[in-house]
């Protein structure tokens, strides 16, 4: 089996394009425990709500192109007239839904109180929505150019690491964090943008409005399923931090910290996956399925297999965070009490994959909206009577319920 993957996947690729996931899993723990140590949980609270308020923001500027676009570009990658046109319509419509949504968020952090305090930081956060905008890595997933995906993943963390051990130099250095990372992405996501245009001799001619507008339109509801979505899996620490503080939602973001790289890792393995996937589902249907049960069956493995090398070096991890050494029991029946998430993260992504493949956009906009819903109800009830441990164990019953409901509109799909 290993072999016939291995084959399938080109081994070469997909070693390059882990390096590049390997430096987005470390680099966190790289600058973690200096914020921890610099700022506190306080600081790496308000920071941790600023970058999920901001992951909101970029699937509005994202919109479809990491599906949708990338499904395109993966079908038509050997007709450059079209890609010509794709790229043109799908950088065109996010330049429009930037400006628009950088604007009213703008007037949005100056105008709610909760949000002014800390203006200076949402507002040089926004440079995070700017990066992912331009960011061209959806591109090279349609054209499984692995190379420049990591390159540019290498280049955006060093900036980051090493921009935040030169700049976080006192407790309130903490507005800079997210600014840092999104220099850090755009950078070289613009060198390698200009050199898309350059391969693919896309001139002004090429952006009409008519066709990003139509674009808009027509991918409005997708986009606003994967906006819920979002809601649902960043809407926990900004839940917490309203209702119970900075520190509090510092001390989550410590425990999202430890598991939600596994969810940046699956998320990662779909996009490098998903073009294969849904190119061989395209052309061989059995065969498609085929690499798609052994891919998801090896990374929801690994990430079992992982998840238990981490609870066995919790306190090893805890103290490298900078954490108090009497706080460690606390951490560790949170930790214990979360590590399922991933591993129901990495079944639904598995099934996403399988949903997009087959075109069912719809079912999967039904299904995302209604458990927003309950996620949302579950989070606030959760947090309410149980706090911390009630967010943890909301998310856990909602994602059982979303794989669920995909085992059941999957049931009768022929393969």
């Amino acid at each position: 089996m290993l072999k016939q993957l291995t084959n399938d996947l080109k081994l070469k690729k997909f070693s390059i394009y882990g390096l590049g996931q390997v430096v987005n899993l470390v680099s966190p723990f790289l600058v973690f425990p200096y914020i921890i140590k610099i700022c506190g949980e306080e600081g790496l609270g308000k920071i941790g709500v600023a970058m999920s308020l901001m992951f909101m923001l970029i699937v509005l500027v994202d919109y479809s192109s990491y599906i949708k676009g990338l499904r395109s570009i993966s079908i038509n990658r050997d007709n450059k007239v079209k890609i010509r046109e794709i790229i043109a319509t799908i950088y065109f419509s996010k330049l429009l839904l930037f400006l628009v949504v950088a604007t009213v968020a703008t007037i949005v952090f100056y105008t709610i109180p909760y949000l002014q305090s800390e203006f200076l930081l949402y507002f040089f956060s926004l440079v995070m929505v700017l990066a992912q905008a331009i960011n061209p890595t959806w591109f090279y997933q349609g054209t499984e150019d692995f190379t420049k995906i990591t390159l540019i993943n290498i280049v955006s963390k060093i900036i980051y690491v090493v921009g935040v051990l030169f700049m976080v130099m006192d407790e309130v250095d903490y507005v800079w964090v997210n600014l840092i990372w999104g220099l850090g992405l755009f950078l070289p996501s613009v060198f390698f943008l200009i050199g898309l245009v350059i391969a693919y001799e896309i001139g002004l001619s090429d952006f009409k409005l008519n066709r990003a507008l139509n674009l808009i339109k027509k991918d409005f509801t997708f986009c606003m399923s994967q906006l819920l979505l979002s809601l649902k899996q960043y809407s926990p620490i900004v839940i917490i931090d309203v209702l119970g503080g900075n520190v509090l939602s510092g001390q989550y973001k410590i425990i999202e910290q430890l598991i939600m790289p596994f969810r940046t890792f699956l998320q990662m393995l779909f996009r490098f996956s998903y073009s294969i996937i849904v190119r061989k589902i395209h052309t061989h249907l059995e065969k498609g399925y085929s690499i798609w049960k052994k891919i998801n069956t090896l990374s929801v493995s690994f990430i079992v297999l992982s998840l238990v090398v981490v609870w066995l070096f919790s306190d090893f991890i805890f103290a490298y965070l900078n954490l108090q050494a009497s706080d460690f029991e606390r951490y560790a029946f949170l930790l214990l009490l979360a590590l399922p998430i991933p591993v129901l993260i990495g079944v639904s992504l598995a099934q996403e994959q399988l949903l997009f493949s087959f075109d069912m956009n719809r079912v999967y906009e039904k299904i995302t909206l209604w458990i927003t819903v309950l996620a949302l109800g579950l989070l606030f009830v959760g947090f309410y009577f149980f706090a911390l441990k009630g967010i943890i164990v909301a998310q856990i019953i909602v994602e059982l319920t979303l794989v669920g409901l995909y085992i059941w509109v999957l049931k009768n799909r022929k393969v």
